[in-house]
């Protein structure tokens, strides 16, 4: 039996660790391939996707990310390109796999409104760095 994408949408899914589907359009960088975003998964409370991509971010996202140019909080650390990410079981962290730099990084996950001189992260809309960019 096929089913169709709205259909596929409205399950309730205990993980989402797609970065292909409606639910998650919005997290492709603008003029990107199909492999410049390597993975994504969704908190366990379903309202933060985490992306790792081929620019070296791990990105946060509000769940469900649709639309083109979905907004985001971008993180660095690593020093080329990040393979994995994955949340924790309580979603308190974030762990992220880098590609040419074989680190595993933890991110602790805290409420936005949280001014406790925690990491810095860039927003989406004052950032255009990626715009134009080819990882090939």
């Amino acid at each position: 039996q096929t089913l169709k994408a709205t259909e596929v949408e409205k399950m309730e899914w205990d993980q989402w660790s797609c970065v292909l589907g409606p639910t998650c359009e919005g997290i492709w960088p603008p003029k990107s391939d199909v492999t410049d975003v390597n993975a994504a998964h969704r908190s366990r409370d379903g309202s933060t996707l985490a992306t790792a991509d081929d620019f070296g971010f791990v990105k946060l996202f509000a769940y469900p990310a649709k639309g083109k140019l979905a907004k985001f909080k971008r993180y660095s650390g690593h020093s080329a390109h990040v393979t994995n990410v994955r949340w924790s079981a309580d979603d308190g962290l974030l762990s992220s796999l880098g590609g040419a730099d074989t680190a595993l990084m933890l991110w602790k996950h805290r409420e936005s409104d949280s001014n406790d001189g925690g990491g810095h992260s860039d927003d989406s809309d004052t950032d255009s760095e990626e715009e134009g960019y080819d990882s090939d």
